[in-house]
């Protein structure tokens, strides 16, 4: 992009869509989390918490990019969600030494609580985005219905309770299943996942990456 300044031409840099870095890390940090949720896949929690940390410091970089592009909505949706894998990396490492005797109500129950918070901000950008964008309004929905059910498993006390060598995200216990919400919640994060996929997928098509096209997800930014 060029233009004129004083009589002299100059050329400006154009500014990268940071909008797929966000969503893959994203879509990955759910992944993640959500195989482990259903209970057939054992995890380490130094993958998770890996996984946890690399997402918030990509969305915390693509949201200060959106704020570079004066994309209000895209760097509200990063930096928040940055913040909360990053919380979420923080609360597993605490979680450990907080449930070594077990079955902690009180900690379940602040889970609860904290879990419901993001599930209610997820509910409002899918309303933000119910007319204008099907495939970003399908990621905040389904975002919503796995944290609820998130919130929702940690008010029903587990059938069996974790021991100490049974820890794992602070989400649910590594190798208890702790109840019907916790694997339904897995089920819709895996599909939270790959709606995320699929938008950062559309906002990586263009003419100088690809010969096709399909309707493109860039969170509402102009990319200049």
């Amino acid at each position: 992009m060029s233009s004129l300044e004083n009589g002299v031409e100059t050329i400006r840099p154009k500014i990268a869509n940071l909008s797929p870095l966000g969503l893959t890390s994203l879509a990955l940090a759910m992944f993640i989390l959500s195989i482990q949720n259903i209970g057939y896949v054992q995890i380490s929690v130094f993958i998770s918490g890996s996984t946890l940390i690399y997402s918030g410091i990509s969305q915390s970089l693509a949201s200060i990019w959106e704020y570079r592009t004066g994309n209000t909505f895209a760097a509200t949706v990063f930096s928040s969600y940055g913040g909360f894998f990053f919380l979420s990396a923080f609360i597993e490492s605490k979680s450990i030494s907080f449930l070594a005797t077990g079955y902690d109500k009180d900690f379940d129950y602040g889970l609860g609580v904290y879990l419901a918070g993001w599930a209610l901000f997820s509910l409002i950008l899918s309303l933000v985005t119910f007319r204008s964008n099907k495939s970003l309004f399908a990621l905040f929905f389904f975002m919503w219905l796995t944290l609820m059910l998130f919130s929702i498993s940690k008010f029903i006390p587990p059938h069996n309770i974790p021991g100490k060598d049974d820890l794992g995200i602070f989400f649910f216990p590594k190798k208890v299943n702790v109840n019907g919400a916790t694997t339904c919640g897995g089920i819709f994060g895996i599909i939270t996942a790959l709606i995320a996929w699929y938008n950062a997928f559309t906002g990586l098509l263009n003419k100088e990456s690809s010969h096709s096209s399909i309707h493109a997800s860039d969170l509402g930014g102009k990319h200049k």
